[in-house]
């Protein structure tokens, strides 16, 4: 038979390990909050929960890449070995990891007196009339 100390004891314990679990939700979702709006992070990564609020992830975004010879703008495909790293780009589209994409999109097409440009593209709605629509999240672009 266990004394009131240890059962006062045992009681603070359950009532600290029931609070614990949602502390760490809450703090989840404060990091996520943080990161999608300071990285343009999909709030459908990071272990969010965004994903239940919007359509905007990584399927709904979109990489292009566009050539620039001489000053004329051509949209090229994809090449299938770039797929992750195009993936990787949508779902958290930092300038360093798109230039590092434009820059192996460029070897893979053997251009050395180009510009590859790669953008990210997400849906948007207007905020009056709900229409959708596209916007830019990112533009940059390789070296000649």
């Amino acid at each position: 038979m266990t004394g009131p100390p240890a059962e006062g004891r045992r009681r603070r314990r359950d009532l600290l390990l029931s609070l614990v679990v949602p502390a760490l939700v809450c703090l989840v979702a404060v990091v996520h909050t943080v990161r999608v709006d300071s990285s343009d992070l999909s709030t459908w990564s990071g272990a969010g929960f965004g994903m239940f609020a919007t359509i905007d992830g990584e399927t709904t975004r979109t990489v292009r890449g566009f050539v620039d010879v001489d000053g004329v703008e051509e949209e090229v495909p994809l090449p299938s070995s770039l797929e992750r790293a195009a993936f990787e780009v949508a779902v958290l589209p930092t300038s360093e990891r798109a230039e590092r994409l434009a820059e192996r999109w460029a070897d893979e097409l053997d251009l050395t007196d180009a510009r590859v440009s790669v953008e990210v593209r997400r849906i948007a709605f207007d905020g009056d009339d709900l229409t959708a629509g596209t916007e830019r999240v990112l533009l940059v672009g390789s070296a000649p």
